[in-house]
This record gives C-alpha cells, structure tokens and sequence, in this order.
C-alpha cells in the first residue's frame, strides 16, 4: 500500500518531504494508523483503496526522462502524459499548499 501511495504522489506531487519521510518510516510496520497518518497521505490511500489504482509500469529513457507504459498503445510515453480518468476530480479537490 505505502508503495502505491508513493507512486500516485510521484505523479501528483502533492505530498511535502516531510510526508513522504513519515510514509517511509512506516515501511517496517505491517500497516499505519490513519489516526496518525497526514492528512495528505489519508487522502491519497482513500483514493488508492477506493479506486484500487494500481501505478502504471514506469522506467527511465536513455535521456534519463520518466516515461511509461500506455497500455492502450503498447507505448513508452512522457511521464507527464500519464492521465487517469479519475486522479484529476481527486487533485482538484486537494487544497493547494502556500
């Protein structure tokens, strides 16, 4: 689960570093307390849970840009191409950090 919530953020980018630190401290436990978790991470695991997302199959090009798999075409594609039909409705409705 910690892993898929921190491919979802990769793509989105809506945690700070200090919650992706606390989402990687959580690793040796076998689950994390929502209670305790950033309200941030709640947000991303609701949505990973909910929709049960699973992050796309992703790797570094020659150039050492992120790209990955579209498997409609069968094609290696930007990172910054990547669209989920419902990433977009969850993020807009994300508050935006000053």
């Amino acid at each position: 689960m910690i892993e898929r919530i921190l491919a979802l953020d990769s793509l989105v980018n809506v945690l700070t570093l200090k919650e992706r630190m606390w989402l990687q401290s959580q690793r040796c436990l076998k689950g994390f307390l929502l209670i305790e978790a950033p309200s941030m991470v709640i947000v991303l695991k609701s949505f990973v849970v909910k929709y049960d997302w699973q992050p796309p199959e992703r790797k570094y090009n020659e150039d050492r840009a992120e790209i990955w798999l579209n498997q409609t075409t069968k094609e290696w594609q930007p990172i910054e191409m990547y669209k989920h039909k419902i990433i977009n409705e969850v993020i807009n409705q994300i508050p935006v950090k000053k």
